[in-house]
């Protein structure tokens, strides 16, 4: 069997996304052999500069024979490739549970079969659903309301129930992630909120419903601890992914934090829409088992987008070039 004591090559499945491209970036760094598997569905500038110091395989990971192959001389996995957001997967429900679900149970056989014994799976915060007011932890029961949360939660569950001496997932659930990336999105909360202020001097934000967030950097951390803790330790574990006090903010707060940041911006908060996500979390136990903190504040990230958007005058925040639903619908 591989050994798990000396985690030096690692399989990032969408290691060219949004946050692959940070982590990817972040854990070469670190001195890890990284190898990225990716669609590239926006091409591989997100990668520049990298190609030739991380091996890039392009393919699909629904196609197992060919993940099999990419599994080859790995001792870990963080695995990212998914569909991501409530409003996408509700456009393309059976799509995000291919991907989402049955691509993750096969790569989990494939892994199992290729005696790989560390798997980061990298599952979200929006599991929690309508917690409300009660601070949700990962012992709270799940209330996943779209197809994206349904089939991260049916995966986690496969997942753990695979762990075994010879395997050893660990579930990151991650708050909403914010901050520039090299494969820069604007259809992320604060990321999308930050261009309304930007561009229309104006926020219309729907509702008082509470959200987490973390920035991209701190995501990037996290999967650097857990690749060089000792798997009995995190062997079936689950972790949210944030600050218990600096990642819980309800929409119109999240607002006033980024309209104070931009002078001349208005913030106007209407009635609920249709999202009825609502959620506060607690991160206590990332904190409790290693001593782990946010360096990145909500503030920290606005002004870093701010930083981006004015040194790229001619980007359009609108332009599906930087959301993921229109490159979705292609993947049927």
């Amino acid at each position: 069997m591989k050994k798990d004591n000396n985690t030096k090559k690692v399989l990032i499945t969408g290691g060219g996304g949004y946050i692959g491209s940070v982590v990817t970036r972040y854990l070469l760094e670190k001195g890890f052999d990284i190898r990225v598997l990716d669609l590239f569905i926006y091409g591989r500038d997100s990668l520049s500069g990298m190609l030739n110091d991380v091996e890039v395989v392009q393919g699909d990971i629904r196609d197992t024979p060919f993940v099999r192959k990419c599994l080859q001389d790995v001792d870990a996995v963080i695995h990212l490739a998914a569909i991501v957001g409530a409003p996408e997967s509700s456009r393309i429900p059976r799509l995000t549970w291919e991907i989402n679900y049955e691509a993750t149970k096969h790569l989990v056989n494939e892994m199992k079969k290729s005696e790989i014994p560390r798997m980061i799976f990298v599952s979200t915060c929006s599991n929690y659903g309508r917690s409300g007011d009660a601070f949700a932890s990962e012992d709270t029961v799940l209330d996943p309301i779209s197809p994206y949360s349904e089939s991260k939660v049916a995966a986690e569950e496969y997942i753990l129930s695979q762990k075994d001496s010879n395997f050893h997932p660990v579930i990151c659930r991650l708050a909403t992630v914010f901050g520039v990336s090299p494969r820069m999105r604007f259809d992320l909360l604060v990321n999308q909120f930050v261009a309304d202020a930007f561009f229309k001097k104006e926020l219309i934000i729907f509702g008082h419903q509470g959200r987490t967030f973390v920035h991209i950097k701190d995501v990037a951390r996290v999967f650097e601890m857990l690749l060089q803790t000792n798997v009995e330790k995190i062997s079936g574990e689950v972790f949210n992914v944030g600050s218990t006090k600096n990642s819980n903010f309800t929409k119109p707060e999240l607002g006033q934090i980024v309209a104070g940041c931009v002078p001349g911006a208005k913030l106007t908060v209407l009635e609920k829409g249709s999202d009825l996500r609502d959620y506060k979390v607690s991160f206590d136990k990332i904190s409790r088992v290693f001593g782990f903190r946010t360096k990145y504040s909500i503030e920290d990230g606005v002004e870093e987008i701010l930083e981006y958007l004015e040194k790229n005058p001619g980007l359009d925040p609108y332009s599906p070039k930087y959301s993921n639903l229109n490159k979705y619908l292609n993947l049927g």
